[in-house]
């Protein structure tokens, strides 16, 4: 009898602890494709797909960009509510020719969330 209290306290306390492994599971990262040569901090990264990853507390997170599930540039950016919906990356012109474009915000629709990583002008 022991046996099937235990057993029907453990299946509530699961249905309990569900909502929260739920949102547990919601990761902050989102997709990023780049059509022209950008620089993030000190590093350029070329056309392609990226997956970017940010964690921490407050506004100022730590970024990772990943290409193929390899860590190719790390900075820290600003955290945004993005509420429209849409994914966009905002690049900041070259001042020149040689001068890379500056990689200024990535926003990330479904997550309602976006970076900035360069304020805007």
């Amino acid at each position: 009898m022991k046996y099937v209290e235990h057993l029907g306290a453990a299946a509530l306390v699961g249905l309990l602890l569900l909502p929260v492994t739920t949102f547990a599971k919601d990761k902050n990262e989102g997709s990023l494709k780049l059509f022209d040569t950008v620089r993030v901090g000190s590093t350029q990264l070329q056309p392609g797909n990226y997956k970017v990853e940010w964690n921490g507390d407050g506004t100022t997170v730590n970024v990772n960009i990943l290409q193929d599930k390899k860590t190719v540039a790390t900075t820290s950016a600003k955290l945004i509510g993005y509420t429209s919906g849409y994914d966009a990356v905002v690049i900041e012109p070259a001042t020149s020719k040689t001068q890379a474009k500056d990689l200024e915000e990535v926003d990330f629709g479904k997550q309602k969330a976006g970076l900035q990583f360069k304020p805007a002008s």
